[in-house]
């Protein structure tokens, strides 16, 4: 961290070519600052060596907090210096040995020569520079651990202590997607990369190398201002970093001139430690003329609801690259309802014309456009409309309308309100058919993940499925409300666990719970369009989709049972309870 006079400099940053890690009474380290002088484009250099010497007659120490994050079905190999780190020599020896005390929890293993680890045996640095201690997951969870140390020429354990904590997490994958027009540059964002890194490391990021894409598909470039004004073609061996220069941020993905489609880029992240994870980032380039995505409103019924001006200029700007001016109507269906302009009242109002623009900016205002659904009508709403860019392009998209019942939240659960009017009619009708139940204190918690072993007590109950359930898995207590219906599904062979174990109470994915429904229904013989040529093309993520649950969200999206949003379908995301209560809404009154 720098400081600098602002007044003179309008950046500065430092860097270590060579590492940041310095060793004490070791050689020194090499360190840049790279600034920038006010009303200057040029960057300035200065060169440093910082070295780090011991203080005398201090004690060595043991201390301090160890975390590691690990991604569910990967083992986690330690390293000497995971554990060096936390010692600071002073005047003792060198870290010789360390010494994990507690027990192995029932998410994971820690094992020493593959072999599980006794707590209190002593594991020597060589050990740990062999790669010889692991943590090997079998579900998410949290584990603390005290670690002791010795060191050379002593025979008693430090007096200090490191706590050790490792947290398992079934979480991201590293993916990145970005969508650009054809022969338009698309910039790289430092935060996406963070983000994504952490998501599924649990690290913090310092770095990105990128594995260059083929000229087929196009370039990366560095300070790109155009095809022929950039600073440098990225290159595969340059580190690219998240908050110093060369800046991360600064890099710039731009298509080859014919090529529409999608591009994987595969890039490596890198901690402060050296940790390595190999992630992807997925450009989709569309065609200039592309048609928007569907622009989504809900309504009550006999409720008037007004567009925003800022939906329709996000469509604009992704679909033309550039900012919106105005736009045109097809008008609906007047049994559905009717499009007005400045709507006060059903005796003060102008009907929206289809041959008049309304503007972003003038008059007449689109921010002014109302929908009025008919009198009692409820259901969808579809207008067609044309837009105009401020550079004369025009694109054509759509709108749809749900108009809902006119209540403010479910009958039976207080916190199902206003905010998840959208899920409360289906919450209600499996309430009332004792698919579900409310809690001790009225609720339904709607937004809150669901756990496996509560989907599948719901299932059970929505499809009345039945089955001689003798044996269950694992880790699913006998004494849980959800034991029998885990029996049945797992004697049905609906539920195939991992390992003996179901993790009754981890959150359920999305493309998990389209594979446990598929399978319920056609246990239950509920018919369903069963050929899997849906077309998952238009969703941006389908390629993160497992390959486990390609054929069962094909198929469900295609019944328009389960549906995107924004043109993505988030399989890996927690599915709430308030999506999974729609969802077997559609099923049972379909």
């Amino acid at each position: 961290s720098l400081t600098y006079n602002t007044d003179l400099y309008s950046s500065a940053s430092a860097s270590f070519p060579s590492g940041s890690i310095a060793t004490v009474g070791g050689d020194p380290v090499s360190m840049t600052v790279t600034y920038q002088k006010k009303g200057e484009t040029a960057f300035n250099t200065t060169q440093y060596t910082v070295s780090v010497v011991r203080a005398a007659g201090t004690a060595p120490v043991f201390f301090g907090t160890l975390n590691k994050t690990i991604v569910l079905a990967n083992t986690y190999t330690f390293k000497a210096s995971d554990f060096e780190n936390l010692y600071t020599k002073n005047d003792g020896g060198a870290l010789e040995s360390i010494q994990i005390i507690g027990n192995n929890p029932a998410f994971g293993t820690l094992k020493l020569n593959n072999e599980n680890y006794v707590s209190g045996n002593s594991i020597t640095v060589a050990d740990l520079e062999n790669g010889k201690l692991s943590f090997v997951p079998i579900s998410e969870g949290t584990a603390s651990y005290e670690v002791k140390a010795t060191v050379s020429g002593a025979s008693n354990a430090l007096e200090g202590s490191v706590t050790l904590t490792i947290t398992v997490k079934n979480i991201g994958d590293g993916t990145i997607s970005y969508e650009t027009k054809k022969e338009t540059a698309i910039a790289f964002n430092s935060a996406d990369f963070a983000n994504a890194f952490e998501n599924a490391t649990g690290k913090t990021l310092s770095y990105v190398q990128f594995t260059l894409p083929s000229s087929l598909y196009g370039k990366l470039y560095y300070n790109y201002t155009s095809h022929t004004n950039y600073e440098s073609i990225v290159t595969a061996d340059t580190k690219y970093y998240r908050s110093i220069l060369p800046d991360l941020s600064r890099v710039t993905f731009l298509p080859k001139s014919d090529f529409i489609g999608k591009v994987t880029i595969t890039y490596k992240g890198y901690d402060t430690e050296g940790f390595e994870f190999i992630g992807k980032i997925i450009v989709t380039v569309v065609n200039q003329n592309s048609n928007s995505d569907v622009i989504l409103y809900q309504s009550l019924k006999d409720t008037p609801i007004s567009f925003k001006v800022s939906d329709f200029n996000k469509e604009s700007e992704e679909v033309t690259g550039a900012a919106l001016s105005s736009v045109k109507f097809t008008l609906p269906d007047s049994s559905k309802g009717i499009l007005y302009y400045d709507y006060k009242s059903s005796s003060d109002h102008t009907a929206v014309l289809a041959d008049t623009n309304y503007y972003k900016e003038k008059f007449p205002n689109l921010s002014k456009v109302d929908f009025v659904p008919a009198s009692g009508y409820t259901g969808d709403v579809t207008i067609s409309y044309t837009g105009y860019n401020i550079n004369g392009g025009s694109f054509t998209g759509t709108i749809k309308i749900t108009v809902t019942e006119n209540k403010s939240g479910s009958k039976y659960f207080k916190d199902v309100n206003k905010n998840t009017v959208w899920a409360a009619e289906a919450i209600d009708y499996l309430y009332e058919h004792n698919i579900i139940t409310a809690s001790k204190n009225g609720k339904f918690h709607p937004n809150a993940s669901i756990k496996r072993g509560d989907f599948i007590l719901m299932l059970c109950r929505a499809f009345d499925l039945k089955a001689d359930a003798r044996g269950n898995f694992t880790d699913v207590s006998e004494n849980s409300y959800y034991y029998h219906s885990i029996g049945v599904f797992k004697k049905l062979g609906i539920c195939k666990g991992s390992k003996g174990r179901f993790n009754p109470n981890a959150a359920l994915s999305r493309q998990d719970a389209m594979v446990l429904l598929l399978r319920a229904m056609e246990a239950a013989n509920i018919s369903i369009n069963t050929s899997a040529d849906g077309n998952l093309s238009s969703y941006s993520d389908a390629n993160q989709i497992s390959d486990y649950a390609t054929d069962a969200v094909k198929k469900l999206t295609k019944a328009n049972i389960v549906r995107g949003c924004n043109k993505k379908l988030s399989p890996k995301s927690s599915v709430s309870r308030a999506e999974m209560a729609v969802i077997l809404y559609r099923i049972l009154t379909k």
